[in-house]
This record gives C-alpha cells, sequence and structure tokens, in this order.
C-alpha cells in the first residue's frame, strides 16, 4: 500500500538474471522463485522462467508501474553481450557447483536483452544505475550496444554516470533515446553536479535531464532536494549573468529538469 498521489512504483528487475537457478541470488538476496510463489506461478522449465518475466512485466503494467530498474552495477559489470537462446536454455536448472562464471554470465546477458525487447513492447523506460558500485564496470558506455540494440527503449542512466559525467553527456547527444538523472550526485559532489549539469543544458537544451533523491527517508529527501536547487539555481544564474540564456529560459529549463521532463517521460 502507498500513497498514489506522491508515489509511481519502479519494478527492480536484478533478481530476473539470477534465475539460473533457486540458490542464486542477487545482491540484495532476493531470487525471482520467491515472487513466482507469491503470485502463484510454478516454474519448472526454461520456458516457464520467460513466461514468468513476461508475466511479472504484464502485471507491472496492469498495476500502474512506469518503469523498470536495474541496480545491476552492485552485482556485475554493466556489458550485456548478446548470447543465444540455446546457451541461455542449457545453463538453466544446473547447480552452482555446475556453473562457470561464464554460463552464470551468459544467463543473465540473454535475460537482460530478453527483458529489454519486452520493456520495449509494453512502452517502459528502464534506469540504469551507472557509476560507482562495482566501480570497474559501472561505465555507463558499457551499456553502447543495449542504446543501439533497443532503439525504441528509453534509457535512464542514474547518477550522472558518476565519475563519467562527460561520457554520460556524450550518450545524451549521440543517442535520442537516452536521459540522465541527477539522482545522488549533488550529494556526491555539488561541483561535479554543476559541471555535468553546464554540458548537459548546453547538449540537449535541458530536454532529457531530470532528477532524484534517491534517499530512504523523507529527510534525506528533503536535503537532496535542497542540494539539487542550490546547484541548479547557482548554474542557471551563472547562464543568464553571462547572457546565455534569458530569466524566462532559465525558469523553463529549471523546471523541465525538476518535474516537467520526468513526468513526460514517464507519462505521470
Amino acid at each position: 500500500d502507498y500513497d498514489r498521489e506522491c508515489f509511481v512504483l519502479a519494478l527492480r528487475i536484478n533478481m530476473f538474471l539470477f534465475g539460473y537457478n533457486r540458490e542464486a541470488r542477487d545482491h540484495n538476496g532476493n531470487t525471482p522463485y520467491v515472487l513466482a510463489e507469491k503470485l502463484g506461478f510454478h516454474i519448472d522449465s526454461f520456458d516457464d522462467y520467460l513466461e514468468f518475466i513476461d508475466f511479472t512485466l504484464r502485471k507491472a503494467k496492469e498495476r500502474g508501474y512506469v518503469c523498470l530498474k536495474s541496480a545491476l552495477a552492485y552485482d556485475r559489470d554493466l556489458r550485456f553481450d548478446h548470447v543465444e537462446e540455446e546457451t541461455a536454455r542449457r545453463v538453466f536448472g544446473k547447480g552452482e557447483k555446475e556453473l562457470s562464471e561464464g554460463e552464470k554470465r551468459a544467463f543473465g546477458d540473454f535475460v537482460m536483452h530478453y527483458i529489454l525487447s519486452r520493456a520495449e513492447e509494453y512502452g517502459f523506460p528502464v534506469q540504469f544505475h551507472t557509476g560507482l558500485a562495482l566501480i570497474e564496470g559501472s561505465n555507463p558506455m558499457n551499456l553502447v550496444n543495449l542504446f543501439r540494440r533497443f532503439p525504441g527503449v528509453k534509457f535512464v542512466l542514474f547518477h550522472g554516470g558518476y565519475p563519467w559525467t562527460s561520457e554520460t553527456a556524450a550518450l545524451a547527444l549521440s543517442f535520442p533515446n537516452v536521459y540522465v538523472d541527477l539522482c545522488w550526485l549533488p550529494i556526491i559532489s555539488p561541483t561535479a553536479s554543476r559541471e555535468l549539469l553546464r554540458e548537459l543544458i548546453e547538449t540537449t537544451g535541458g530536454q532529457k535531464i531530470m532528477w532524484g533523491g534517491d534517499c530512504w527517508v523523507v529527510e534525506g529527501t528533503y536535503g537532496a532536494l535542497l542540494s539539487m536547487k542550490s546547484v541548479l539555481a547557482r548554474v542557471l544564474a551563472e547562464y543568464v549573468e553571462e547572457g546565455y540564456m534569458s530569466l524566462g529560459d532559465a525558469v523553463d529549463v529549471g523546471e523541465r529538469i525538476l518535474r516537467l521532463n520526468a513526468e513526460e517521460l514517464f507519462r505521470i
């Protein structure tokens, strides 16, 4: 139960990449088999598993979820290669001792591509945690093959890809289906936030930028909002002072970043 006036829902997809057997868990300890039991869905085969993913996404759409979310940067690197279905099918159901790390990865890669194909069908934008986490693999450039293969999916890159902020801005400029969410970044580094905001405004006009708190409690959310407003106000004020944009345009850009872009993208 939740306040529908204040909140909308995102479906986290991490656990689906760990469904090769019933023992595997994502970094939060989640498994799709527990969810399947709660929903009364029985999984006995690989075909059942794919059907369960479809079932879950369909139910999420019916229940008003507005997007999917990946926090897989805490589990693995963000390069998801194209894998043939038969490869994933051979992995399914094997015990932990029978599986190599390469087989587990291949299964996850296939499932990610499968989920994105369904996200395109259902019209779900997909949020990706990028930067930090397992930092050696969390550069958002690792996702480029997905941007190209699924042009109908709108990808939202979280945290500005920090510390790869310029790469994130370049991706938003290069791909029509890539957007940037600065959630968490004003808390990590106000300086990096200001620099990324400038790059994004100058390359995208402010149309592909959004913001979020990324907090667990309301007090943290309010503090994050104050941090973001401080960063954004400083950047826009400097643009007005420099003559780069008018005061009216600066207000419009600020409103788009804080509210309108997200409303339009998630249709809320």
